[in-house]
């Protein structure tokens, strides 16, 4: 190698790990106050996070300690246990956790998987929209609006499966330079970074395949040669091998199961579909949301699934691309595409269903796997994706208009900032949990036995719990459950009672004895109820969703069925569930109160 090439190629390494570092600063100042609480604090809020939490444990649980699938577990809806194949679980993240578990606090090595995510997104836009425009300002820029759109913060509520969009601009580009470029190398990565996509969540595998289509379908249009030269369907069957090669072990059991079982935790897209006007709004993720309280607060869904605010500076330029740069109609076609489809199969505005059929009806219905998707708006992803890049074909495009250096820089910086001030989230969302005294204690018994341990109505901490206590659990949370494991629970006397909302009022003759009876034959020994202030859950009862009614007026009745119809000794009293926080500053703390009930029921003989 030459002394020029070889300066050439480190100064371009040099630039790429000052975009990493730069990537790097910003997320930790975006994410505030995230990095100070790095070790105390998760990243999440008291919901679907723990799920995530759970999934890196168990994990490396299974691989490396019981040495059994990781796709099927008795720790849940014990004592069958449940298939995992449908589940969220992050296997990219999983896998990488497992050497930080051992390293760090399960805080730590959760909150550095979602630090990671932006840094990486970020990183990775630059290197697509670079490679695309040639411009390393109008790179950043596109790296700034896709990791730290208002998508990538709400989802960072908890769905780590949903944050994990890093790796959809590396297989954009390695898609792009198989077309443009060809060669082994470039197919090869094509198809790993598919991997590593399928392997962080199923909704990007779709959406990847969905972009892959739209790319070949404009490319049989406008560069028809091309696409069916011999030597591109080669490359294009090397990236498919390589990604089956991986992903067939697995997709062939999950087919089946897809086939053969019945699931609970299917969205339905008519409700989970986004508002139009949740791209022109702030949500309730935002730093202004408050002053859109009474737009957003319409939409259906949730916080998470209603972050689809693309702002104003972003829409402008992107317009701007549109009358004034080149090559955009791949992108502006693809970015109206995806739009149409995330408002899902009927218009939504200011939660109003108008009944106006959209495509999405028909891909729902038709299309083999679509609908277990379930939840339209995720797709709002690709179109920031589409945004970004004609945002960076706008900034070339303006750049080049400008000659001087001073102006055009102090304008590529203005650009960045108010970018970056119209998506602002800060402070990002952290929860301070407190282990009850009563998991560590349990944790060193070496029996195996189970445990009941019924979550708050608003909190899903006992899945994190498990994790320190590492029993097993008659419940759990699956995303995708099958409904033979829930039937079966269902069927138990005594059991179905502390779950099922829509059970009728127990009556049972001798009740005791069958709980002793049923709760002896499965080896469970303990239940365990969050402490509650009755007073407190009736008074918020009447503002909430029909759902969270029921709910907490099946874990008000709990207690009396515990204590006056089964007489369970209580054996452990750690005082109330406190669930607080100052909701201005997105930080949540849960202190750790639970009542134990003695299964054995020593006293009762």
């Amino acid at each position: 190698m030459s002394e020029r090439n070889y300066k050439m190629k480190r100064s371009l390494l040099i630039e790429k790990i000052v975009i990493f570092l730069s990537f790097t600063v910003l997320t930790l100042a975006l994410t505030y106050p995230g990095i100070l609480r790095i070790s105390t604090h998760f990243m999440c809020d008291t919901g679907d996070g723990f799920s995530g939490v759970w999934n890196l444990w168990w994990l490396k649980t299974a691989l490396l300690e019981l040495h059994t699938n990781p796709f099927y577990t008795t720790y849940f809806y014990y004592p069958n246990g449940v298939n995992l194949l449908l589940h969220n679980f992050t296997l990219f993240y999983g896998l990488i956790s497992i050497p930080l578990q051992y390293l760090f606090k399960m805080e730590v090595v959760y909150n550095l998987l979602v630090l990671s995510s932006f840094i990486i997104a970020g990183f990775g836009m630059y290197l697509l929209s670079f490679y695309l425009t040639d411009s390393r300002p109008a790179a950043f820029i596109a790296g700034i609006i896709y990791t730290f759109c208002p998508y990538h913060f709400g989802h960072g509520l908890g769905q780590l499966h949903m944050i994990s969009l890093e790796w959809i601009p590396f297989y954009v580009l390695y898609l792009f330079k198989t077309f443009q470029q060809g060669g082994p190398r470039n197919a090869f990565l094509t198809g790993f970074f598919l991997i590593l996509i399928t392997f962080c969540s199923w909704y990007y595998l779709f959406y990847s395949f969905f972009f892959m289509i739209l790319f070949l379908t404009y490319q049989l249009i406008f560069n028809r040669s091309k696409v069916l030269n011999r030597i591109y369907i080669q490359d294009l069957f090397l990236s498919l091998l390589t990604f089956l090669t991986v992903f067939l072990p697995l997709l062939i059991p999950i087919m089946y199961s897809y086939l053969t079982e019945q699931f609970y935790g299917v969205h339905y897209p008519t409700y989970w579909s986004a508002d139009l006007l949740s791209f022109f709004i702030p949500g309730a993720i935002s730093t202004y949301g408050e002053y859109f309280q009474n737009i957003w607060s319409t939409f259906s869904g949730n916080t998470a699934e209603n972050s689809n605010y693309i702002g104003y500076i972003v829409l402008s330029l992107a317009i701007y691309a549109l009358i004034k740069a080149k090559e955009v109609k791949f992108w502006a076609a693809s970015g109206l595409i995806f739009f149409i489809l995330a408002l899902g199969p009927y218009l939504r505005i200011m939660g109003v269903n108008t009944k106006i059929p959209l495509p999405y009806l028909l891909l729902d219905r038709y299309v083999p796997l679509f609908s277990f998707t379930g939840i339209a708006e995720r797709i709002a992803i690709l179109i920031i994706f589409c945004l970004a890049i004609l945002t960076a074909m706008a900034i070339k495009t303006l750049s080049n208009k400008i000659k001087n250096s001073g102006i055009k820089n102090l304008i590529i910086v203005v650009i960045s900032i108010l970018i970056i001030l119209e998506y602002l989230a800060v402070p990002y969302t952290t929860t301070k949990v407190e282990v009850p005294e009563f998991y560590w204690r349990i944790a060193k018994e070496p029996d195996d036995y189970a445990i009941i341990d019924i979550p708050h109505p608003f909190s899903l901490t006992v899945l994190y719990f498990q994790t320190i206590h590492r029993k097993k659990m008659v419940l759990g949370y699956v995303s995708r459950t099958p409904k033979k494991s829930l039937e079966f629970l269902r069927s138990i006397p005594i059991i179905s009672d502390f779950f099922f909302l829509d059970q009728k009022e127990h009556n049972y003759p001798e009740s005791v004895k069958l709980a002793q009876s049923i709760f002896d034959s499965n080896n469970i020994r303990y239940v365990i109820l969050r402490r509650f202030d009755r007073k407190e859950l009736l008074e918020i009862k009447d503002d909430l969703p029909l759902k969270y009614k029921k709910m907490i007026h099946r874990f008000i009745r709990i207690e009396d069925f515990l204590e006056s119809e089964l007489k369970l000794p209580v054996i452990y009293d750690d005082g109330g569930t406190y669930m607080s926080g100052d909701p201005s500053r997105n930080e949540y703390y849960i202190n750790g109160g639970i009542k134990v009930y003695d299964c054995r029921g020593k006293a009762n003989h």
